[in-house]
């Protein structure tokens, strides 16, 4: 199994460097390593023993231990001579003469042999615990240069005055260890587990570890042990509740065991009610006892807003102090704090939510009232799962429409699809006031189509809302809710004549409206309309405060990614979509992880980047396999084909393409670019023919629907597989009804391929290169260097080649058929590509000539003049030439 005894050092090289310098410092005697329990001290130091042992030191050990306490020079008695101290008496540890020959005998022992380069190196562990005798032998040893010394200290902790002053005077060298950040946290669990981890499990992992490399060590193999933490295919992936294992919860005892009673019940409490304001906490057990708490970094102190609150030191400390915690003391805690808050007045917004949550943990029940007013608040602050256990307890305390809207609600955010429909039919029989009837029916309508993906019963649940309500303000929110389902479904110009007829007079259908209306017209091609909408839209939400029944704020997010990747602003979607994909993966919400995902994943590839592609839609798949969110899966499914087809993997690109077909296909705004995943596919397998005719017809229907970027790519696929001249002029109205540059960029390559115009191919490589898609630039600069060599420019066509290879370097390993070129004078040909690359994978005359409905005689022709342009004499030389292998690398 994985995960070695010894984990690697991650993330500090800086201070192993700085370890390095120390050692060749004269003027230098220790290395001072200061830091939190579990950080990784011991570790770093033992790295620096290797350093130091692989430079020709002598390299030694010790350690502080409080059961060496009572043994004068317990700690480093095996650095002197095994009989040095077999006479020392109780009263000879202070009698100078018997120091003075015990250091003797210590500097003798300590002398470098011939083969060593220099002092030794000793690592002092947890010099806090050393005694003051050892250290002051340690002391006068570095002094006169008969040792250096590398000596962990745990911060907060009182450590002798020998040690402090060793840095203080300038003789040492201190460092502050810190926690490792998130990105160390990952590269550190890639290497110690041999493989990657999905974005869930390595969220998971950093949330509860918090950087501290003891605590992530116990946590993942605590999580293997219990095969929570498990490997599929290739992945790591979290099957279950992290939490702390026994041996973490042991440490985590061990380290609280020793606490007086005020100090303790201040975690206690911490763990049960974080944050606790400062003022509180210092009038019960006095400024001192927090002090020596936060030394010892077991709270922390922050400003929130205008108070300054305090939180436990780490996240496992609250999980295991709360389940250590009984019963009757758990129940006194609790109620304790909801009448220290209610003495207070209970001013602040999250008051009541925290009065009922403490109540309903403390006695199993609350005020039906505060319960539901808690549980808004928990889904405007988007806990789900929190919202969803307060609403239950307010629908078991008194049952009603409000309180069965929200646990819907939350249950569709947290992805419990099935279970939302159950509530929120249940809501719709108590439902009577218009606002009631409309807010139900919104949510149980998305659920049902997003979700569900029952869209007959989503219509219907909506056409029954719109006979029930009088106001004309309730049937135009329930339009603008259809004009959702339109949108999603793929019919955007529907989407759009149905909105244009709202008035839109509250900001609450402002907002509603603006969603289905960005997202349409993203989808033809009206995307700077499109970003300029949802970006209001996410203005206007903002301003319109906790709303219940409206999508969450992240749904902004989204479109606007959908609409910068449509728009061709790539590197802009990109950046924005890692910070928006980190926030979901924060949040622990399973349909922004998807969403976000997915639209990462298809800029990944418009970025020209497959591996990139790939590992987003790993992710994605991940959160759909927790979640149920169907309608995405085959786009998903869509978008690994590709990435691995111009990974060259042509089994596994075939497989999921058959994966995509087999699923039900999904949310209509995303099928028309589902074909693109068999269509490369069949290129992956030399079928070039076949997949330019299956892009050709995608890209009409695509058309037919209004879905212009969309049917630009796929055209646009198929003028790179050698349909230029027929899609040259379609590309050219695409272009005419769309502001994407992308798609702009996507016509103007076509029409040059078709042309053979080398000048504007080579603008064309410009224009894509600032978009950001660099395979396409690659491809763009490629065919600009061949048509440079047709026109006998072999200079130009020498500088477009360089420049060709250099972009695609940075496309992950893309091979695309635009890119297998010649090295010769003359390039190849569409149809000597199509043979060549046929040929290279193995396939026979005949085969080809089946494929591409020609003689053998004339594919044995295409052959030699193939042979004859690459100076090549077989198929296998071919392979090489075209830079590819008889079987391709499996990504």
């Amino acid at each position: 199994m994985p995960v070695a005894t010894q984990w690697p050092l991650v993330g500090r090289r800086d201070e192993l460097d700085r370890f390095t310098e120390a050692l060749a410092d004269p003027g230098c005697e220790a290395l001072c390593i200061y830091g939190p329990s579990g950080v990784g001290k011991t570790r770093l130091g033992d790295e620096c023993l290797d350093r130091a042992a692989a430079s020709g030191r002598r390299v030694l050990r010790a350690s502080g231990d409080g059961s060496a306490g009572e043994i004068p020079f317990g700690p480093v008695a095996h650095l002197m001579p095994a009989d040095a101290l077999a006479e020392l008496g109780g009263d000879d540890v202070l009698n100078p003469v018997v120091l003075a020959r015990l250091f003797d005998l210590a500097r003798r022992a300590l002398t470098p042999g011939a083969a060593e380069t220099g002092a030794p190196v000793l690592l002092l562990d947890d010099a806090h615990r050393v005694d003051t005798l050892s250290l002051t032998m340690l002391d006068r040893l570095l002094a006169v240069g008969a040792l250096f010394c590398v000596a962990t200290v745990v911060s907060g902790q009182a450590v002798g005055e020998t040690v402090t002053r060793w840095w203080r005077d300038e003789r040492a060298l201190r460092i502050d260890l810190a926690e490792l950040d998130q990105l160390g946290v990952d590269a550190l669990l890639h290497i110690a587990l041999e493989g990657p981890l999905d974005g869930t499990a390595a969220a998971e992992l950093w949330r509860a570890s918090r950087g501290n490399v003891l605590a992530l060590r116990e946590l993942v193999l605590g999580a293997q042990s219990r095969r929570v933490l498990v490997r599929r295919d290739g992945v790591w992936r979290l099957d279950g509740p992290l939490g702390a294992p026994p041996r973490l919860r042991e440490l985590v005892e061990m380290r609280v065991a020793a606490l007086d009673p005020d100090r303790r019940a201040v975690l206690d409490l911490l763990a049960l009610c974080q944050p606790i304001g400062l003022g509180q906490l210092e009038a019960t057990v006095g400024f001192a006892a927090l002090e020596d708490l936060e030394r010892e970094g077991l709270i922390l102190v922050r400003t929130d807003g205008r108070r300054e609150a305090v939180r436990l030191g780490h996240p496992l400390h609250g999980e295991v102090l709360r389940a250590g915690l009984p019963a009757l003391r758990r129940r006194s805690i609790l109620l304790g704090q909801v009448a220290t808050v209610e003495s207070h007045g209970a001013r602040r917004r999250e008051d009541a939510l925290r009065i009922a949550t403490w109540r309903l943990e403390a006695t199993g029940r609350a005020d039906p009232e505060l319960l539901l007013h808690a549980a808004r608040l928990a889904r405007y602050d988007h806990a789900f799962g929190r919202a969803a256990r307060l609403a239950r307890a307010a629908l078991a305390a008194a049952p009603s429409a409000a309180a069965g809207l929200v646990l819907g609600e939350s249950l569709y955010n947290l992805g419990e699809f099935a279970a939302a429909e159950t509530a929120l039919a249940a809501a719709t029989d108590r439902a009577v006031t218009d606002d009631e009837v409309v807010r139900i029916a919104t949510v149980r309508r998305r659920n049902l189509f997003r979700g569900c993906r029952r869209e007959e019963e989503a219509v219907a649940v909506g056409r029954r809302a719109t006979a029930q309500v009088s106001s004309a303000e309730a049937r135009e929110e329930l339009l603008a809710g259809e004009a959702e389902v339109l949108s999603m479904s793929g019919r955007p110009a529907d989407a759009l004549d149905l909105l244009d007829g709202l008035e839109a007079a509250t900001p609450r259908l402002r907002v509603l409206a603006a969603i289905p209306r960005a997202a349409a017209l993203a989808q033809v091609g009206r995307t700077a309309e499109a970003l300029a909408a949802t970006r209001q839209a996410a203005a206007d939400h903002q301003a319109l405060g906790d709303e219940l029944a409206i999508a969450s704020p992240g749904t902004h997010r989204v479109t606007e990614l959908y609409a910068l990747v449509q728009a061709g602003r790539l590197d802009e979607a990109d950046e924005r979509g890692r910070s928006w994909f980190a926030m979901a993966s924060r949040a622990r919400s399973p349909l922004g992880v998807i969403w976000v995902g997915l639209h990462l994943a298809r800029c990944a590839l418009a970025r020209g980047q497959p591996v990139t592609a790939l590992s987003w839609t790993e992710r994605v798949t991940t959160a759909l396999d927790a979640s149920g969110l169907e309608g995405v899966r085959p786009a998903a499914c869509a978008v690994a084909a590709v990435g691995l087809a111009l990974l060259g993997d042509a089994a596994g690109s075939m497989a999921r393409a058959d994966e995509a077909e087999s699923l039900a296909p999904g949310f209509g705004f995303l099928v028309p670019e589902l074909p693109l995943g068999r269509a490369w596919a069949l290129v992956a397998a030399g079928e070039i023919p076949t997949a330019r005719a299956r892009l050709l017809a995608a890209a009409a229907e695509a058309e037919a629907g209004g879905q212009v970027p969309t049917a630009a790519w796929l055209l646009h696929d198929a003028a790179r597989l050698g349909a230029a001249a027929e899609a040259a002029p379609r590309l050219a109205a695409l272009a005419g009804r769309t502001d994407s540059a992308l798609v702009a960029a996507r016509a103007g390559h076509t029409e040059a391929l078709a042309a053979g115009d080398p000048e504007r191919l080579a603008t064309t490589a410009d224009d894509f290169e600032r978009l950001g898609a660099l395979l396409l630039a690659a491809e763009s600069a490629a065919a600009s260097a061949d048509e440079w060599r047709r026109h006998q420019e072999q200079r130009r066509a020498a500088a477009l080649d360089v420049r060709a290879h250099d972009l695609a370097e940075r496309c992950e390993g893309a091979r695309t058929p635009g890119l297998v070129r010649a090295r010769g004078v003359v390039p190849l040909t569409v149809r000597e590509r199509e043979v060549a690359l046929l040929a290279a994978a193995g396939q026979t005359s005949r085969a080809i000539a089946e494929h591409l409905y020609l003689s053998v005689r004339t594919v044995d022709n295409h052959l030699g003049r193939v042979y004859d342009k690459l100076g090549v004499s077989s198929r296998a030389e071919l392979a090489a030439a075209l830079g590819h292998e008889q079987e391709p690398e499996q990504p």
